[in-house]
């Protein structure tokens, strides 16, 4: 089962070794420079910043999250030890059983044909006629005016 929150999200990787707390850390500085450092290689542990300087108790920062096949593991509600394959079929899974969403309202559809034996010139003509056209239904605003 997925997590029910951030915090149980949180509690899962601290379970599993795969998250870095640091307290003190200056937001200015520090915090960027370390979360650099850790993102730079694949699988080192997210990294949580408490109790920073300036801020109220209990504000804090996460960082580096997703960037093991664990962590993702445990965001999705998968085994710890899931293979990136597992993983993968996973995402298959969730993407063939997905709800679709019908759009709503009406939808304008502007084709663009495929470009087949034009040449450059006559595809670039269509297009500025293409902007002209535009350009004559709008308005005139402060943004679109031609230079006198």
């Amino acid at each position: 089962m997925a997590n029910k929150d951030l915090r149980d999200w949180i509690s899962a990787l601290e379970a599993a070794g795969e998250l870095k707390v640091i307290k003190g850390a200056e937001p200015r500085e520090e915090i960027g420079g370390i979360v650099d450092i850790y993102m730079r290689k694949m699988g080192n542990p997210a990294v949580m910043f408490d109790e920073v300087p300036g801020y109220p108790r209990g504000h804090r920062v996460i960082a580096n999250i997703l960037t093991s096949v664990p962590r993702i593991n445990v965001a999705l509600g998968l085994p710890l030890q899931a293979s990136e394959m597992d993983l993968i079929q996973w995402w298959r899974n969730y993407m063939r059983d997905a709800p679709t969403h019908a759009p709503r309202g009406r939808i304008q559809h502007y084709g663009i044909r495929e470009p087949s034996m034009h040449s450059t010139d006559q595809i670039e003509s269509c297009l500025q006629r293409r902007i002209e056209r535009r350009r004559q239904q709008q308005p005139p605003s402060r943004h679109n005016r031609t230079p006198d």
